[in-house]
């Protein structure tokens, strides 16, 4: 029988048991199993066809009219030239199967260990609430997929915990806000309106375009702070060290910025007339 023939029948089986593997009577898992199994079969013997029969063949061409012992030599020249190629295309898809099989594998530690780390946020120990805080930046420096929301969650986090007047912040509302001034630039903006934050260390804070309005941030530490467009209307500023901060195009209406230190702030000088001031030691435009 000729090989196209045998590579005809071949499909033409593995149509039938497809059919037959879609009734019910075959579970799921067991229909996808011998599917798999039989397509690999089917597959290694169209290759086998290929590179002992037909490749060799048509590469060599006709070879009436040589001794037979030459015309021998001609095909297995050939098969042992497509079987190395087969063999590099093997060792190249076999690289290909390696560097998925890691990067799933990597993939899906990332969730494993993500959701460890919202169960330890979610617990109400300071320490466990801590190291899930910054198990989750680990997490998103490693995958960028979790940036946005490690930020989300943080974000999150700090709203719920500062939502009232405290005489100072908790442990894990700074780790927190010490994680989302490290997070990487997101489409989306930080949102901690009306929050309670007074005394917070934000120093090197990367706060571009947050949302900072009706918070209080009275004897925060701002020095260096990147809060460049952000939104502190009606913001409490006061006795904060804004040092170096970056409030370029910041909204600062009713802004309260009493005794707060901007020495080395960029700041615009029609901004700063929009907030309550009653500054002390201003060096800006």
């Amino acid at each position: 029988m000729k090989s196209t023939e045998w590579a005809n029948k071949a499909v033409t089986a593995y149509s039938r048991l497809e059919r037959v593997l879609k009734d019910n009577y075959w579970p799921r898992a067991v229909r996808s199993t011998l599917v798999s199994t039989v397509t690999i079969a089917i597959s290694v013997v169209i290759l086998a066809i290929l590179v002992l029969q037909i490749g060799p063949t048509w590469v060599v061409g006709n070879t009436q009219g040589l001794p037979v012992s030459d015309s021998l030599a001609a095909l297995n020249n050939a098969r042992g030239a497509f079987i190395q190629f087969i063999g590099a295309v093997g060792l190249f898809g076999g690289l290909i199967y390696a560097a998925k099989t890691f990067f799933l594998t990597r993939r899906g530690q990332s969730a494993d260990r993500y959701t460890k780390t919202i169960e330890q946020i979610a617990r109400s120990e300071p320490q466990v609430i801590i190291g899930g805080i910054y198990g989750l930046e680990q997490i998103a420096r490693e995958d960028d997929r979790y940036n946005q929301v490690a930020i989300d969650v943080l974000t999150a986090l700090v709203r719920e915990r500062a939502a009232k007047p405290t005489p100072a912040i908790s442990a894990e509302v700074q780790a927190a806000l010490t994680v989302l001034g490290r997070c990487k630039p997101s489409a989306k903006y930080i949102d901690l309106r009306a929050t309670y934050l007074n005394g917070a260390d934000l120093r090197n804070v990367q706060f571009e375009r947050a949302k900072l309005s009706d918070s209080n941030l009275s004897n925060a530490v701002l020095i260096d702070a990147n809060l460049r467009g952000a939104d502190l209307t009606r913001c409490s500023l006061a006795k904060a060290n804004l040092s170096g901060a970056n409030l370029e195009q910041a909204l600062l209406e009713d802004a309260c910025l009493t005794d707060a230190e901007l020495h080395g702030a960029v700041i615009s000088s029609l901004e700063l007339a929009k907030a309550a001031a009653n500054t002390t030691d201003i060096v800006g435009p």
